[in-house]
Parts: structure tokens; sequence; C-alpha cells
């Protein structure tokens, strides 16, 4: 197979085939600023947490629509786990609030008061029975390699999208392609991590394999005429790429006790998110993007005519967290050191 580096073969506009991907469009959900946001101020209010409080607040307020706005889908027991992603994206809002050379000093304590509000939600809180769906948890963030483990994951929520879409269409298959090639050095990592520290290896990895560009590349043959366009870094940013960590320095957070992850409350619904919001999107999307940056008018008209399912549910659960402690607060081991009560 020839792959170049003609971005002028898409018109330069990648992100049309980004924009499909199942986590960019529960990114781009979660942390676009709605109007209605003001509707959740009330319940994020609390009269015992300074530090951080309205960083805190306005990302509560953002959770909280998400989950009364998507409250079925979440509860659908579809294959993957919403509320990782949402914790991940925690990450990324507070990153974006602070910057990324302070949100070292400051992640930890934020997302502490963050935490607190679900902890302890006051009476309007107590009211919605959405907002205990999905909670802080900060066992996300705490083996060393949880970078990785973020785009592992993000890599098998996207991957049926990325595979599905790349067999449909031949300029679309040159993208994903690079996508799924990109991954060889993160795959590396875990299977030597698996062979050498057995206890680390993420508990759901062996799902994973199959995925792996090893297996797949193979399989996925893209026209050899189809040159591959550069990736702009811009585009990598916005749409949650593995650009978007890197940012981040390396050494992630530390909690500074026990346990915290946005995680499963509801032991008899599912909280994984369904395919209708994270993949819903890819057919409309990608075959609008395809008739538009292309000159191949007969062949989309062709395209068009013919029904390519490009969405679907990937395999795998909830287990992607491999050796956490059990759920805990890390905030209440001496945690009157990080946030100041004051009697109602």
């Amino acid at each position: 197979m020839v792959i170049g580096n003609s971005q002028e073969e898409l018109g330069g506009d990648i992100e049309n085939y980004l924009s499909v991907l199942p986590s960019v469009q529960f990114y781009n959900t979660i942390k676009t600023n709605y109007n209605d946001l003001s509707n959740y101020s009330q319940q994020c209010d609390t009269d015992s947490v300074h530090l951080h409080k309205n960083e805190a607040k306005h990302i509560c307020e953002k959770i909280l629509r998400y989950l009364h706005k998507y409250t079925e889908l979440i509860d659908d027991k579809t294959e993957y786990d919403v509320c990782i992603l949402l914790n991940y994206w925690i990450y990324d809002e507070f990153t974006d609030i602070f910057g990324a050379e302070y949100i070292s000093d400051k992640f930890d304590l934020a997302f502490s008061s963050l935490q607190y509000i679900w902890n302890y939600p006051n009476v309007e809180l107590k009211k919605k029975s959405y907002y205990n769906k999905c909670e802080p948890n900060f066992d996300i963030f705490k083996p060393d390699d949880w970078k990785e483990r973020r785009k592992l994951y993000e890599y098998y929520v996207d991957y049926k999208t990325i595979f599905d879409t790349a067999k449909s269409y031949d300029k679309a298959c040159m993208v994903y392609y690079k996508k799924i090639e990109e991954k060889k050095e993160l795959y590396e990592h875990f299977d030597n991590l698996c062979h050498s520290q057995p206890n680390e290896c993420p508990i759901s990895y062996d799902k994973y394999k199959m995925y792996s560009p090893t297996s797949v590349l193979p399989t996925l043959i893209c026209p050899d005429h189809i040159k591959l366009p550069q990736m702009p870094e811009a585009a990598s940013r916005t749409f949650f790429t593995d650009d978007t960590l890197a940012q981040d320095q390396e050494s992630g957070p530390r909690p500074y006790g026990p346990d915290i992850e946005l995680t499963k409350q509801n032991s008899g619904t599912g909280t994984k998110f369904g395919k209708s919001v994270l993949g819903i999107a890819p057919i409309a999307l990608t075959a609008s993007a395809l008739y538009k940056f292309t000159p191949l008018g007969s062949w989309i008209r062709k395209l068009a005519g013919s029904n390519h399912s490009i969405t679907g549910n990937v395999g795998g659960d909830n287990e992607f967290l491999d050796h956490t402690q059990e759920s805990g607060n890390m905030f209440f081991n001496g945690g009157e050191n990080y946030i100041s009560y004051h009697p109602m």
C-alpha cells in the first residue's frame, strides 16, 4: 500500500472523520457550555467547601446536566462504561481551568472538592434521582500509566466505528488506517506489562488484544491510489486524539488518601453509555463529509444508495480499572486539611 501525506486529498478537513468517533462525540457534548447549565447550579452549591469551590461547581453543573439529559442511555447496558470517560474528562476540564503547568499541584484538591459534592449532597441534589449514576472516584488516576490506559480505553470505545467506517469509505480508510497504526506502541506497552507484571495488567486487556494493530491492519485494505492526509495539530487537540494527553506532564496526579473514579452506583442498572449518543452520528457525518470534500460525485451517489452501517457496540465491559482498591474517599483521610468546614 502506498501511504502519502497529501492533506488536499480530503480538503484539509480530517476533523470530519474524527468527529464521528464515539469518544469524541461524548467529550464534545459534556464539555459544552450550554445555556441551561444554570439550572443545575443550586444542586451543586455547598457551604463546606472553599478550596477550588467555583471550579468544582462549574464541573458539577456539566456532569449533572449530562446525567440528566442522557439518563436512559446511561442506564442502557451497552458495551462500554461512560463513567470511565467522564472521569478522564474531569482531568481535562480541570486542566483547561488551571492550565497544564499548574494541574499537577491543584488537581488533587480540586477533585476532592468535587467529590465532596457527591458524598454529601445538599437537599436539592438529593431530590435528583440521576445524580448518583456516576460519581467522582480517583482510582482511575492511580496507576502510573493511567494516560496509556486512557488511550487504550478510548481506542476500545471507538474501534468499531473506526473499522466499519474504514471498510465502507475509501478515503476514511486511510485516515483510520493511520489511527490504528499509531496504537502499535501502546499495545507493545501493555503486552510487556502484562507479561512482566500480570497483576498490573488491565483486567479486560484480553478483550482489547483482538483490536491490536498487528491483528487488525492486515485485514484493512485501503486503495493504493488514496493518499493519507496529515493530522493537523489543532484537530488532534480538539478531538481528543493521543495528542490530547501530551499536554499533561509525565507524572500524573496522586491521591492524598485511599480511593476516589466516576463509578457505577446502581447495581441493578448499567451505567454504560448507549450507542445512540456515542455512535448515532457516524453514518450521517461521515457520508456528509465524503460528499462535501470529494470530487467523486458519482462514487458518492453510489455509496448513498447503499446501506453502510458504521455504528454499533464494541465488545467489553466496565472492568477496565485493574488493580484499584475498594471504593473509598480520599478526601476524608485527614480531610480537614483540605476543605474548611463551617456550621450551617
